[in-house]
């Protein structure tokens, strides 16, 4: 499969396969390290294109801010929200995603 370009809207992409397409509509993402960085870039566009974005990091104010600048874009349908958990430690990873409401569809 290949990944998307700069810029490209992710709401389809194409798989090798035929023409089966990944919708993000609706579906639940949990992006990790998603307070900055690439990890803010793939959950602002996960976002922006229709997902439900979770941003785990280990930085609960960072993460907090980014939340706030990915509702700040309008998308008022959307939700969007953070978990803190330290991606370094499965144990607590584990245990902070049991806490959230849905299962995840992306991770």
């Amino acid at each position: 499969m290949r990944g998307p370009a700069i810029g490209e809207d992710l709401t389809a992409i194409r798989c090798n396969q035929g023409e089966q397409v990944m919708q993000l509509f609706e579906k639940r993402a949990i992006v990790s390290d998603g307070a900055t960085g690439i990890g803010f870039l793939v959950a602002s566009a996960l976002y922006r294109d229709g997902a439900f974005v979770v941003i785990a990091d280990r930085d609960a104010a960072g993460a907090r801010e980014a939340v706030e600048q990915l509702r700040a874009t309008g998308h008022d349908l959307q939700q969007c929200s953070f978990l803190v958990i330290d991606s370094g430690d499965s144990n607590s990873t584990r245990q902070s995603v049991r806490k959230l409401e849905h299962p995840a569809d992306i991770w």
